[in-house]
């Protein structure tokens, strides 16, 4: 197997106590978990395109504007083992109960939504991918991002 590195110029992620990057070194077990209902803070995007975000999409974009630097980057990768799942089921239950789908449900729903409006509001004007990989997703970002 080869081996290859991957320099990282930045890193984040997010949990409700848990808001910067320097907690995550001091991070245990003791994390409620009744915490886990709030949501990050994402008043960096716009009002009108906050309102539509799902949570999973917030913590994307958090995530993802904590870890942007000033360095020019070509491209993006962002991550998720499941997406817009709790989306895409609403949007399931609609279909049989209706027969119709809000145009606005489904344009938020599809996997590379996060990035699509990280990439809109930053106005970056380069390739993002999105990866799912179930199990391996974090492992298989590092090599989509190598």
């Amino acid at each position: 197997m080869q081996e290859f590195s991957v320099p990282v110029i930045n890193w984040c992620a997010w949990v409700p106590g848990i808001e910067h990057c320097r907690g995550w070194h001091e991070w245990t077990d003791s994390i409620a978990w009744d915490a886990l209902k709030v949501t990050p803070d994402v008043s960096f995007i716009g009002p009108m395109v906050r309102r539509r975000l799902s949570k999973i999409s917030r913590i994307a974009l958090y995530v993802a504007h904590h870890c942007r630097s000033d360095q020019a980057i070509d491209s993006g990768v962002f991550c998720s083992r499941h997406g817009e799942c709790v989306r895409a089921l609403s949007i399931y239950q609609s279909i049989g109960s209706s027969g119709q789908v809000s145009p606005t449900q489904f344009s938020q729903s599809v996997h590379n939504a996060a990035a699509g409006v990280f990439s809109i509001e930053n106005n970056l004007k380069i390739p993002f991918t999105t990866v799912s990989a179930g199990s391996t997703t974090t492992e298989m970002g590092f090599i989509e991002a190598w």
